[in-house]
C-alpha cells in the first residue's frame, strides 16, 4: 500500500508479483509456504520449462469517505482497557466544521469502550476544530486545526507513567500535552471507526491506515512513523490499511475491512460503496517502512526460478532471495528446495451429460478415473478423477416487478404479465429451464401520519424535516414500484429548565437514572408534556450539618455558624431545652447535652457531653450585662461589664478548649460602667471563648478574631 507510482519499490513489487512462488497476498510476517513444482523436457527441443500461474498481490492505496451522516465501521477489536498505556494513529481528510462555537459537530475518527465517565477512549476533531481524546467526562484538545481538505497524520498516546499522561500530535510534531481530571478506566467494547459507541457524532471526510499500539509512543517514534506505511507489527495490536476496493468505482459488495494483525475485521454500515463519497477513494501516499524476512519450501521438478526472478536453481538447497511484500517492503526469503519428481492429485467433479479430462477425454458417466497431464511446473500430474455426471432440470417460480421485469439469464425483458420460460444453469452446471409465472405490478399512492420529537426522517431516508407539515416522499411497494407517500408530520419540541435543588443527603435525579452526594451542576433528561425530551440542569446542593461541639468547662459551644439551635437533655428521652437555642450553652444543672442542628431544612444531632458541675442559684450569670466590640476585631476588644467590680478574673480559651489567657484585673471604685480592654493583635485568627467571674457571678462571650 501507499508506494508512490514512480518508486522503485513498485517496480520490485512487479517483479514479485509475477514470481511463481505466492498464490495470494504475501502478508507481514513470517510465511511458511510448501510448492509442488516438477519439470519435464519439452519434445525435442532439450530444454526445460516452467511454468506456474499465480495471482498478483495487491498494489492498490485507498482509503474510505465517510458521509457525516450514518457511515461507520463496527469491528471486532475490542480496544485496549483499563489504564494500560495506548497509541491511536490514523490519516485523515476532511473539510467538515467540528467546533460547536462555530455550529460545528464533533467528528469521531475511533472509539471504544462504553459510554459511562471514564470508561470509554475516543479520538475525534473537536474544539478549534483539532484532534481530542476524551474519556466521557472531560478530555485534551489540541490547537491545531485539520480540516483543510489535507491529509494530515494524527496520534493520540496514553502514557499512565508520564508527568503529562496524554499527548496530541499533528504531521509528526508535538500539538498538545496534558492530563484530564477524569481518571481513565477504559471499559471492554469492541472499537467503532467514524461514529462514537453511543451510535452519535459521525465522522465526515476520508480516513486511513488506523493503527492501535498496546504501548504509548514515543515522540521520536511518531515523527518516525509519519509519512511511512508499517512492515513491522511489534506492538500494533490492530492494523486497517483500508486498500480494499476500486477507488470511486461500484464496490457494493465489499463491506469488509481487514486487520492485518489479529482478524480484527470491521464491517461497514451504511456505506453508498459508488461513486466519489461513501465509498473506497484514492488514499494517502506513503514510504514504504522496513523489510520482514520469511521461510519458504519448495518442490520442483528442475531449474527453480527465485521468486525475484534474478537467480535459477538446479539443485536442492538453502537459497536467499529479495521480494517485495504486499505491504510493499522488502521481504527477505530464505528458500528451502527439493528438486523432486512427479505430482500427484485427487479432484472431484461434477459435469452435465458429459465430462471432458484436463488430457481432452470424454466420460459420459459418473465414476473414479485417471487421468495424466503436465503440471504448472511442467512435471507429470497423475490426477484421479472422483467424477459425477448430472441432467438438466427446470423449476417454476412466480415473480412480481414493477413496469418490466428482466429474466434470470438476462437475455429478455417482459412488460406483459403472463408465464415465460427462461434457462439459465443449474448448481451442477447444466440447463435449468425456469417456468415463470409474471405479474407486471404498478406505483401506488399512500397517505402515512407521523408523529417525532426535533426531526423526522422521512421512510426513504432521503429527507429530514424539522417542523410540522405535509410532505411528500417514494419507496418501493410490495411490487418493487414506487409508493408515492403524502407524510402528515408532526413535530413535536424538546425543551430545557434549570432546578435548584436543597437535599439534605444524597439526592436521586428526575429521572431516576443518577444520584448525586456533592454539590454542583448536573444534567439529567425527562420526557416532557410533548412526549420529547426535557433537558435539565441541576443546580444541586447536598446540605452537610457540622455537629461538632467545643467543651471548655461547662460551656458547650456548637462549631456550625449560620444554623438554627436546639439543646437537648441527653437524659431526659433528648427533650428540648427550654429557651436554650443559641451557638453557646451553659447548662444551669449537672448532666448530658447535646445540640439539634438545623440548616436550610435539614436537622442533625450532636453527640451527647456530660457536665459534671452545674450554675447554682447564688452563682449567677451576667452573661446579658456583657458586650463587646469591635466584634469581630482584628487585634482589639473592648469589652463592657454592665457594673462596678473590685476584681475581676478572666480566661480565654480557643475552639479546641485550651487556655490561651489567664489574667486578673482590680478595677477602682467609681461610678458608671467598667469595662476591659483585650488586645490579641498577636494571636492566631478564629473564634475564642472569654469567660470572667467576679463578685460570684460568671459569665462568658464569644470573640471572633479576623
Amino acid at each position: 500500500m501507499h508506494a508512490a507510482p514512480n518508486d522503485k519499490r513498485s517496480e520490485q513489487r512487479k517483479l514479485a508479483s509475477t514470481s511463481p512462488i505466492f498464490s495470494g497476498p504475501l502478508y507481514i510476517g513470517f510465511i511458511h509456504a510448501t510448492i509442488m513444482i516438477k519439470i519435464l523436457p519439452l519434445l525435442s527441443l532439450g530444454l526445460l520449462y516452467l511454468s506456474l500461474a499465480f495471482a498478483q498481490p495487491p498494489n492498490t492505496q485507498n482509503a474510505l469517505h465517510f458521509d457525516g451522516v450514518n457511515d461507520f465501521i463496527q469491528t471486532t477489536f475490542p480496544g485496549i482497557t483499563g489504564t494500560a498505556p495506548r497509541t491511536i494513529e490514523a490519516w485523515i481528510k476532511t473539510t467538515a466544521n467540528a467546533n460547536p462555537n462555530n455550529g460545528g459537530v464533533q467528528q469521531i475518527i475511533t472509539d471504544w469502550g462504553v459510554f459511562a465517565t471514564g470508561s470509554r477512549f475516543t479520538f475525534n476533531v473537536l474544539w478549534n476544530n483539532a484532534i481530542r481524546l476524551e474519556v466521557s467526562g472531560s478530555g485534551l484538545s489540541g490547537s491545531i486545526a485539520v480540516n483543510d481538505g489535507l491529509w494530515h497524520y494524527v496520534v493520540g498516546v496514553y502514557d499512565p507513567t508520564a508527568s503529562n499522561q496524554l499527548s496530541l500530535y499533528v504531521d509528526g510534531v508535538l500539538d498538545v500535552s496534558g492530563n484530564i481530571p477524569t481518571p481513565i478506566n477504559t471499559a471492554l467494547g469492541n472499537m467503532r471507526i467514524g461514529q462514537r459507541v453511543d451510535g452519535a457524532r459521525h465522522f465526515d471526510g476520508t480516513i486511513d491506515e488506523i493503527r492501535v499500539w498496546d504501548i504509548a509512543l514515543s515522540p521520536s517514534q511518531v515523527a518516525a512513523n509519519f509519512n511511512q506505511a508499517l512492515c513491522s507489527l511489534t506492538g500494533v495490536v490492530a492494523y486497517y490499511k483500508f486498500d480494499e476496493g476500486i477507488a470511486g468505482g461500484t464496490n457494493t459488495g465489499i463491506t469488509n475491512l481487514p486487520d492485518l494483525v489479529a482478524n480484527n475485521n470491521g464491517t461497514l454500515q451504511n456505506f453508498a460503496l459508488n461513486g466519489s463519497t461513501s465509498n473506497w477513494v484514492q488514499g494517502v501516499a506513503l514510504t514504504l517502512g522496513t523489510g520482514t524476512t520469511s521461510t519458504i519450501n519448495a518442490t520442483s521438478c528442475g531449474p527453480y526460478t527465485s521468486p525475484s526472478g534474478n537467480f535459477i536453481f538446479t539443485t536442492s538447497g538453502t537459497y536467499a532471495d529479495t521480494i517485495v511484500n504486499a505491504a510493499g517492503c522488502d521481504s527477505i526469503l530464505s528458500i528451502n528446495l527439493n528438486i523432486a519428481g512427479t505430482s500427484f492429485d485427487t479432484i472431484t467433479e461434477t459435469a452435465c451429460d458429459f465430462y471432458t479430462t484436463p488430457s481432452g477425454q470424454t466420460l459420459l458417466g459418473s465414476g473414479t478415473f485417471q487421468d495424466t497431464i503436465a503440471n504448472a511446473a511442467g512435471c507429470d500430474s497423475v490426477i484421479t478423477i472422483n467424477l459425477t455426471v448430472n441432467s438438466n432440470t427446470g423449476s417454476v417460480i412466480s415473480e412480481i416487478a414493477c413496469g418490466s421485469y428482466t429474466s434470470p439469464s438476462g437475455m429478455n425483458t417482459w412488460s406483459v404479465s403472463g408465464t415465460y420460460q427462461d434457462v439459465i444453469p443449474n448448481s451442477a452446471g447444466c440447463d435449468s429451464t425456469i417456468t415463470i409465472n409474471l405479474v407486471i405490478g404498478m406505483s401506488s399512492t399512500e397517505t402515512i401520519f407521523e408523529t417525532a420529537c426535533d426531526s423526522f426522517i422521512s421512510p426513504s431516508g432521503n429527507y429530514v424535516w424539522t417542523s410540522s407539515g405535509s410532505y411528500l416522499d417514494t419507496v418501493s411497494n410490495a411490487a418493487g414500484c414506487d409508493s408515492i407517500l403524502i407524510v402528515g408530520l408532526q413535530i413535536n419540541n424538546s425543551t430545557a429548565s434549570t432546578i435548584p435543588i436543597v437535599s439534605c443527603g444524597p439526592y436521586t435525579s428526575p429521572s431516576g437514572n443518577f444520584t448525586y452526594t456533592s454539590s454542583g451542576t448536573y444534567q439529567d433528561t425527562v420526557p416532557n408534556q410533548e412526549g420529547c425530551f426535557e433537558y435539565l440542569t441541576l443546580n444541586v446542593s447536598i446540605v452537610e450539618i457540622d455537629t461538632a461541639v467545643v467543651q471548655v468547662n461547662r460551656d458547650l459551644t456548637a462549631q456550625a455558624t449560620g444554623v438554627s439551635y436546639q439543646w437537648l437533655d441527653c437524659n431526659n428521652n433528648f427533650a428540648p431545652i427550654l429557651a436554650a437555642n443559641q451557638q453557646t450553652f451553659v447548662p444551669d444543672d449537672p448532666g448530658s447535652y447535646a445540640v439539634e442542628i438545623s440548616d436550610n431544612g435539614c436537622v442533625d444531632t450532636s453527640a451527647c457531653f456530660t457536665v459534671s458541675s452545674g450554675l447554682s442559684i447564688a452563682n449567677h450569670s451576667f452573661e446579658s450585662e456583657l458586650s463587646a466590640y469591635p466584634n469581630p476585631s482584628s487585634d482589639r476588644f473592648v469589652i463592657e461589664l454592665g457594673d462596678r467590680y473590685e476584681e475581676i478574673t478572666y480566661q480565654l480559651f480557643n475552639l479546641n478548649g485550651q487556655m490561651v489567657l489567664d489574667k486578673r484585673s482590680t478595677l477602682p471604685i467609681a461610678i458608671g460602667r467598667h469595662k476591659i480592654n483585650l488586645d490579641l493583635a498577636n494571636y492566631p485568627s478564629g473564634i475564642y471563648l472569654l469567660q470572667l467571674k467576679a463578685d460570684g457571678r460568671s459569665a462568658s462571650i464569644k470573640l471572633r478574631l479576623q
